[in-house]
């Protein structure tokens, strides 16, 4: 034979060769679309978690101010009994009445653990979570002492950790009362 024939006195080699031309085009276009698809679902994937983040940031707003509000429902309720001085908050603040009061506060936000409305010093003054008031005095919370170190400090929010009570994770969220005494 000779080397230099026609290309169709050699259809075997022709058929093998468009063959694997054919191969390579398949598999290029396959991985082309196989990574056009992937660029669509990691786009889809990345709009949609961040979606779920700006809702997620929207909830918790809306939980924070929730709090805010408690928070200054809580002050507007001390201000309105005159307390001016720790012995007044005691003596004003640790009735069933504002027990009461406090629960019916929180009794639809299932995000609000409890209210705990403490003097300066840490003891435990009112809250929500039993009645009658246990004697508890805790110097040692991290918003005691924030406030302690810091006049001009007003707020306060804690580090997630496990509630010593529940077990759950929980965040404190503090205000400081300020009054003339």
């Amino acid at each position: 034979l000779n080397a230099r024939a026609p290309w169709h006195a050699r259809p075997i080699l022709l058929i093998i060769t468009s063959g694997l031309i054919l191969i390579a085009v398949v598999i290029a276009l396959t991985s082309s679309l196989l990574s056009n698809m992937r660029d669509r679902v990691l786009a889809n994937r990345e709009r949609t978690l961040a979606n779920l983040a700006n809702m997620l940031a929207e909830q918790l707003d809306r939980s924070f101010q929730s709090i805010d509000l408690i928070q200054t429902v809580v002050i507007d309720r001390i201000q309105a009994k005159g307390v001016a001085s720790t012995d007044d908050l005691v003596k004003e603040m640790a009735g069933y009445d504002t027990h009461k009061h406090f629960n019916d506060l929180i009794s639809g936000l299932p995000y609000i653990d409890a209210i705990v409305l403490t003097d300066p010093g840490g003891r435990l003054v009112n809250f929500t979570r039993s009645w009658p008031i246990p004697v508890v005095n805790n110097p040692d919370q991290d918003y005691t002492a924030a406030f302690a170190n810091n006049p001009i400090q007003l707020s306060y929010i804690g580090k997630p950790r496990r509630s010593p009570i529940t077990g759950q994770w929980i965040i404190q969220i503090a205000r400081k009362i300020v009054g003339p005494n």
